[in-house]
C-alpha cells in the first residue's frame, strides 16, 4: 500500500530525517527548483529518493482541468485508484471521493503557481475509506507558465487508526 504518512505532524525518524511523504517531496521539488531542473520522468526515476518514488505522480495540465493527464504515477496513487493511473485523465483515473478536490487543486496550482498541501478521507476505488495528505508542487516551462506538476501522496486506511 502506498508511502503512509505519520501520524504526528512534522515527526522525524531518529536520524531526524522528515517521513512524510509530502514533506519529503516539497523538499525534493525545492533541490529541483534551486538546480533549475525542471522534474521529469526521467529524473525521477534517477534522482527521486528511492524510497519517496511511490509516493510521487506528474500530471500535465488540459483544460478542463478534469482532462489533466496522469503522465506517471507510484504505486500510493495507484492504490487509490484502485488500478494503474499513468496515462489516464484526472476524470477517469482518481475515485470519485477525491476528483472534485484534485480537479480544483489543479487550477490553483495552474492560477498560482504555487505548491498546495490537501489532506482528507477518501474512498478508494475499490471502496476503502482511507486518510491522504497530497502536496501538488507546479512544475513549469522555460518561460515560466505552469505546463504540470509534481504531486506526492500518502495514506492510511481509516481502520488502521482505530
Amino acid at each position: 500500500m502506498g508511502e503512509p504518512d505519520q501520524p504526528a505532524e512534522g515527526s522525524a525518524d531518529s536520524r531526524g530525517r522528515e517521513r512524510r511523504a509530502t514533506y519529503r517531496a516539497l523538499a525534493y521539488w525545492e533541490k529541483l527548483c534551486v538546480e533549475g531542473a525542471e522534474p521529469t520522468t526521467e529524473r525521477l526515476d534517477a534522482d527521486a529518493p528511492a524510497g519517496l518514488r511511490e509516493a510521487l505522480f506528474v500530471v500535465r495540465l488540459r483544460y478542463p482541468a478534469e482532462q489533466s493527464v496522469i503522465e506517471e504515477a507510484g504505486t500510493a496513487l495507484d492504490g487509490i485508484c484502485g488500478k494503474p493511473a499513468t496515462g489516464r485523465p484526472l476524470a477517469e483515473a482518481i475515485p470519485a471521493s477525491l476528483r472534485d478536490t484534485f480537479a480544483h487543486l489543479t487550477r490553483v496550482i495552474r492560477s498560482y503557481g504555487k505548491p498546495v498541501l490537501n489532506s482528507g478521507t477518501t474512498l478508494t476505488g475499490l471502496g476503502q475509506t482511507l486518510l491522504y495528505r497530497s502536496i501538488l508542487m507546479p512544475i513549469g516551462n522555460a518561460d515560466g507558465k505552469v505546463t504540470s506538476y509534481l504531486g506526492a501522496i500518502g495514506y492510511r486506511p481509516l481502520s488502521a487508526l482505530n
